[in-house]
């Protein structure tokens, strides 16, 4: 079915328009040099960002990050690091379902899914944010700050880019999180990317206890771990 299109920057709460969304679903696009075709649509009532390929925000992808954040414990006062930020979807989960309190800063390298995540999404409304215009491995190797959560859902289109599988870049992640502290990693839909999980796991172990969770929500898999303190 060919989405209607409708104009950016109307009322996104509009009742016809949430209405119509059910019956046909309504988009518009948006050219971006780092991301390609976007997509904001109303499909069944929800607004939601797609690329060509792929849900970057408020469709399968809260439902997948949800799922992970679920499964692991971390302190809901600690400050929290989202590399990839899309349209912010899972921002509002973190502050409602799961009650986190501490400061959240969100690291994304493409402006226009920055404007976005504002004007379509008001992620400007999410308390004690801090958004950062820049790559996530420049601001990672940079980065002197730790936090109690680190999530890393960095896609372009579809694809993760290698550099988020390899040990150098996992070692930096790990001097940034506090003793005890839980990374969630969304590492993509193809399991041609299996034997770097395997051997990221146990470049990583014992430094961060990671986890493999295949298939969620029928498609991605997810790794997830925890910062162990070192001994004495």
């Amino acid at each position: 079915m060919k989405p209607l299109a409708f104009p950016p920057g109307e009322d996104e709460t509009s009742p016809l328009k949430k209405w119509l969304s059910y019956v046909w679903p309504l988009t518009h696009h948006v050219q971006s040099d780092l991301s390609g075709t976007l997509e904001v649509s109303w499909v069944n009532g929800r607004k939601v960002l797609d690329s060509r390929n792929a849900n970057y925000s408020y469709g399968s992808l809260q439902t997948i990050l949800t799922y992970g954040l679920a499964h692991l414990d971390f302190s809901a006062e600690a400050p929290v690091l989202l590399l990839g930020l899309g349209g912010g979807s899972i921002l509002r989960p973190l502050r409602e379902a799961f009650r986190c309190t501490g400061p959240i800063t969100a690291v994304e390298v493409d402006p226009v899914v920055i404007d976005l995540a504002h004007r379509e999404f008001q992620v400007g409304d999410v308390p004690d944010l801090t958004i950062v215009q820049a790559d996530a491995v420049a601001y990672v190797t940079q980065c002197t700050q730790r936090f109690g959560l680190v999530i890393v859902d960095v896609f372009v289109d579809d694809q993760v880019p290698p550099v988020f599988y390899a040990l150098t870049f996992w070692e930096r992640l790990a001097s940034l999180l506090r003793p005890g502290g839980s990374v969630l990693f969304n590492a993509g839909l193809h399991r041609r990317h299996a034997l770097r999980l395997e051997a990221l796991i146990e470049g990583m172990h014992p430094r961060i206890q990671l986890q493999r969770h295949e298939r969620v929500n029928g498609t991605n898999t997810l790794l997830l771990g925890k910062s162990v303190a070192p001994t004495e």
